[in-house]
C-alpha cells in the first residue's frame, strides 16, 4: 500500500476527508489556478484525503468531459500527497462505471457510489445495484448515504447483505442521522476494517467519540486544521480541547450552514473562500452566489476565524 504524510494506509479511509469544491469563473468553466491553490491549501492544512466530484464539489453539475478533467488535474496536483477518492454516482450504472475506469487510470485510490438518483431502488434493488457496481469497479468502493439527494437510505438489510465483501471499503454517511449511522456501524462491527464515515461535521466529535473512523467535512475547504485537530482530539479523548474545537466549528455551522433552502452549504464554503483569495465565489445552475446577506455573514465569519 502506498502512504503519504498525510494518511494513514491507503487501504481504510480515515481521518479528515475533504470533499473538495469546484472553483468557477462567470462564465461557468473550472477556474484552474484557483482549483490548484485550493488543493494546495487543504494538503498543507493536513487533510488526509480528497474527495472529488462530490455534491460539495458540484460533481452532478459538470458535463462529463468536465469531470474527466477534473479527476486527471487532482491526482497530477495531489501527486501521491494524500488519498484521492472519486465520486461517481449517476443515473447510468454504465457511465459510473466508465468514470470509476477513468478514475482508476488516473490514479485514484477508491470510487464512491450513492444509490442512483431519480428512480428511487427497493433494498432488493439496491442490493442487485451496488452488487452489479461492486463487481466489475475498477477500484475499491466507498458506499455514499445521502438521502436529501437521493430520496432513499442505503437500506439497512441491503447494507447487511453488502458488507462482507471486501472489495467496498467503508461508508459515508450525510444523513444527520446518529441513530442511523450507529445502527450502520453495528451492522458493519463484524469487518474491523470496514470504514465508518460521518458526512455531518458537527457530528464529527461525537462519531469518533463512538468509534467512526473519520469524516468527510466540507468546512475544511475553510479551515482544514480546525477539522484535522478536532479530529485528533477526539481519537485521544482530549475532552478540554474538544470541547473549545467543538464550539468553533458550531460558530462555523451557525453562521455558515444555518439558513433555508438549498445550496447555501456549497455558496456559503465559496464565499468564504473567495472572502480568503482563493477563489470567485461562482457556483453551477441552478444554485445563485451568496447574495449581499450571506457575504456579510461571511466576512464576520472570516475575520472572526483569522
Amino acid at each position: 500500500m502506498i502512504t503519504s504524510p498525510n494518511s494513514s494506509v491507503r487501504g481504510m479511509p480515515s481521518g479528515i476527508i475533504v470533499p473538495i469544491i469546484t472553483p468557477f469563473d462567470q462564465d461557468g468553466s473550472i477556474d484552474w489556478p484557483a482549483y490548484e491553490r485550493v488543493v494546495a491549501h487543504v494538503i498543507a492544512g493536513g487533510v488526509d484525503a480528497i474527495f472529488v466530484l462530490g455534491t460539495t464539489g458540484e460533481g452532478p453539475s459538470l458535463t462529463t468531459a468536465g469531470q474527466r478533467d477534473l479527476v486527471k488535474a487532482t491526482q497530477a496536483h495531489v501527486a501521491g500527497r494524500c488519498a484521492v477518492y472519486v465520486g461517481v454516482t449517476d443515473t447510468s450504472l454504465a457511465e459510473s462505471l466508465r468514470m470509476t475506469e477513468h478514475a482508476r487510470d488516473c490514479g485514484a485510490d477508491a470510487a464512491v457510489i450513492a444509490p442512483a438518483p431519480y428512480f428511487p431502488a427497493t433494498p432488493a434493488g439496491q442490493i442487485a445495484y451496488f452488487s452489479a457496481f461492486v463487481e466489475k469497479s475498477t477500484l475499491p468502493v466507498i458506499l455514499y448515504n445521502i438521502p436529501q439527494m437521493t430520496k432513499v437510505n442505503i437500506d439497512l438489510g441491503a447494507f447487511n447483505a453488502l458488507v462482507d465483501d471486501k472489495k467496498i471499503l467503508g461508508v459515508k454517511d450525510s444523513s444527520g442521522n446518529m441513530v442511523y449511522f450507529q445502527r450502520l456501524q453495528h451492522i458493519a462491527r463484524r469487518r474491523p476494517d470496514f470504514s465508518m464515515l460521518i458526512g455531518a461535521e458537527e457530528l464529527l466529535a461525537e462519531s469518533v467519540l463512538m468509534g467512526a473512523h473519520g469524516g468527510v467535512t466540507g468546512g475544511a475547504n475553510l479551515f482544514p486544521e480546525l477539522y484535522r485537530d478536532l479530529f485528533a482530539a477526539a481519537k485521544a479523548r482530549d475532552f478540554d480541547t474538544l470541547n473549545r474545537l467543538q464550539t468553533r466549528l458550531m460558530t462555523l455551522s451557525c453562521k455558515l450552514y444555518a439558513f433555508s433552502g438549498g445550496g447555501y452549504i456549497i455558496q456559503g464554503i465559496k464565499a468564504a473562500l473567495a472572502a480568503r483569495g482563493f477563489c470567485q465565489p461562482w457556483v453551477q445552475p441552478p444554485m445563485l452566489p451568496a447574495d449581499a446577506a450571506l457575504k456579510a455573514t461571511v466576512a464576520e465569519l472570516v475575520k472572526e476565524f483569522s
